[in-house]
């Protein structure tokens, strides 16, 4: 009877055991590649390493922020609807004409990687325009608040900057104005 007993509770915890297992995996392959994503990143922290962006530029091409590895980037997370985010856009491209070609401590020059979370592409393309974003790399899926970036980094509001070293780990968040000018003086190589 004893043995009757240990082999039904052994049973059972085996059963169950691999019912969870079957269960979790089928709903682990159900989830979107982001979502899986997600689920791999602690937190977007100073420290960790930046979650990938692959998005789409002016032109409908897709580019990767990784792409600029080896480089210090400024991740601006912004739209041409964003008073504040235009207001701040001068002192960017302040900021790109003079330290694009510095040598930093932390990566060889300087770029900007410009995340939109706008919906409207031709106000989109009309503000990096008006406001002389000159730079290469200026990218979004056109889904507002819906973006995956914004996602994938919990922006929750922006103006939203993190600057990342050139082996794509974050160095630094949410700086803007004379603080964010200090930081990149700090890691210049003179």
């Amino acid at each position: 009877m004893k043995n009757k007993i240990y082999f039904i509770i052994t049973f059972s915890i085996i059963f169950l055991g691999l019912t969870s297992f079957v269960v979790f995996n089928v709903d682990y392959q159900k989830t979107s590649k982001l979502e899986q994503q997600q689920r791999h990143v602690t937190g977007v922290n100073v420290g960790n390493l930046s979650p990938e962006i692959i998005s789409k530029t002016i032109n409908d091409k897709k580019i990767k922020l990784s792409d600029l590895r080896g480089k210090l980037v400024i991740i601006d997370f912004w739209a041409s609807w964003c008073k504040p985010c235009r207001i701040q856009n001068p002192h960017l491209v302040s900021i790109y004409k003079k330290y694009n070609k510095s040598k930093f401590d932390i990566g060889e020059g300087l770029e900007i990687f410009s995340v939109s979370l706008d919906k409207n592409k031709n106000q989109w393309i009309k503000a990096i325009k008006d406001d002389n974003l000159y730079w290469e790399y200026h990218v979004s899926d056109l889904k507002g608040w819906e973006s995956d970036a914004a996602f994938l980094y919990n922006i929750r509001s922006i103006p939203s900057i993190l600057i990342i070293d050139k082996n794509g780990f974050i160095q630094a968040k949410n700086l803007r104005g004379n603080s964010l000018e200090d930081f990149l003086k700090q890691h210049v190589v003179k």
